[in-house]
């Protein structure tokens, strides 16, 4: 359908001049339901290209982050260790691989509760080595077990 247009800028709508505005929405209402299906129709093509191309991205950063979460969480670990003597407070032994983090007095829960899972309170711990050297040691498992016993710590 090709409207007439006059010199000044307007459009003939039913008869009457107006501007291009009012044209442009009285052409919308006739036409919605064609330009809401085309719309529908360009979503329902291009969705499993980019869900495709979001799950791609995912794999890829998901491996990468996964191995960055693990590197940064031994090293924090090693480093606690290491700043509180990096070896058993208790027989002496040094194999870092295996020494454990261990909450003088039993405190593990509340500490969790202080700084959530993972290795929030390993990096306070980094900031404040006074506190650290005060609250935490390294034990060895064997060690560890033994004192959960003897304290009764154990479930």
């Amino acid at each position: 359908m090709v409207v007439p247009k006059r010199l000044d800028g307007n459009y003939k709508v039913k008869g009457k001049w107006s501007s291009k505005s009012e044209y442009g929405k009285l052409w919308y209402q006739k036409n919605r339901e064609k330009i809401l299906t085309r719309s529908k129709i360009r979503h329902m093509q291009k969705r499993d290209i980019i869900n495709a191309q979001h799950r791609a991205h995912y794999l890829v950063t998901r491996t990468y982050k996964l191995a960055q979460n693990r590197n940064w969480h031994q090293t924090l670990r090693m480093s606690v260790i290491t700043m509180l003597g990096g070896k058993c407070a208790r027989c002496g032994f040094s194999d870092t691989r295996i020494l454990q983090i261990d909450h003088i007095e039993g405190k593990g829960r509340e500490a969790r509760k202080k700084f959530g899972q993972g290795v929030n309170e390993w990096y306070y711990y980094l900031k404040h080595p006074e506190e650290a050297k005060k609250n935490l040691q390294v034990l060895c498992p064997n060690c560890n077990w033994l004192k959960r016993v003897e304290r009764r710590e154990h479930n």
